[in-house]
């Protein structure tokens, strides 16, 4: 992967490439999301970035400063959201150095993707890095599922939990679709609703998204 390439297509592309550089050793980050108001500035705001850290260097260039324990950096944007990825080493450039990186093993990542849909990438020595929906993403569709079955809605039930299987097949996210159909199925049963399990599609297989959008120098 050249990171001349930085610029992802979708949401679920973006997710997936810092899913595999977290994985692959860049635990520490430093996300922001920019304002409306600078997306004339989009083109400078990469370019400050790619030079301020390095991101454009070759797999060469990296593998020899990984060897020379020195830190290397990665730059992903989509749309307003940018992430800059660092891995371990020992970092000398003081204008690098002043920069306020958070720890992925101790400080999670969330994501605020739009339509209520908030992600939560969270690293841990034993299950490597899982994604999953917000404890307040987590309640607020449950909430969304509960008014629905209450005014009797229920092809509006099965569209929007249908709708969840867009987002990308984590195990995390998985496992709360899971838990969001078992409350269904029984939560239906006290509203007197002919709601069953044959009705809601469970998507686990994970769909790989293409990440970077192609550019004239590609």
């Amino acid at each position: 992967m050249s990171q001349s390439r930085y610029l992802c297509e979708t949401w679920q592309g973006f997710i997936q490439q810092l899913s595999h550089d977290i994985s692959h050793g860049y635990y520490y980050y430093n996300y922001y999301r920019l304002d409306e108001r600078r997306r004339n500035k989009l083109s400078r705001i990469d370019e400050t970035i790619i030079t301020l850290f390095e991101t454009n260097k070759s797999k060469d260039v990296r593998y020899r400063h990984r060897k020379a324990n020195k830190a290397n950096y990665f730059y992903l944007r989509y749309d307003l959201m940018v992430v800059i990825l660092r891995s371990e080493g020992e970092e000398t450039d003081m204008k690098r150095l002043e920069q306020k990186f958070k720890d992925i093993r101790k400080q999670p990542l969330e994501l605020h993707l739009g339509n209520e849909l908030t992600l939560k990438l969270h690293f841990t020595a034993t299950e490597g890095l899982t994604i999953h929906f917000t404890k307040t993403c987590y309640r607020e569709l449950k909430t969304k599922f509960t008014e629905l079955l209450e005014k009797r809605q229920t092809e509006q039930v099965k569209y929007w939990f249908n709708a969840l299987n867009g987002i990308p097949s984590y195990a995390g996210i998985i496992e709360h679709k899971r838990m969001l159909l078992t409350y269904i199925l029984k939560a239906q049963k006290r509203h007197g609703i002919a709601l069953k399990r044959a009705d809601f599609r469970l998507t686990m297989r994970r769909k790989i998204y293409r990440v970077f959008k192609e550019t004239e120098d590609d």
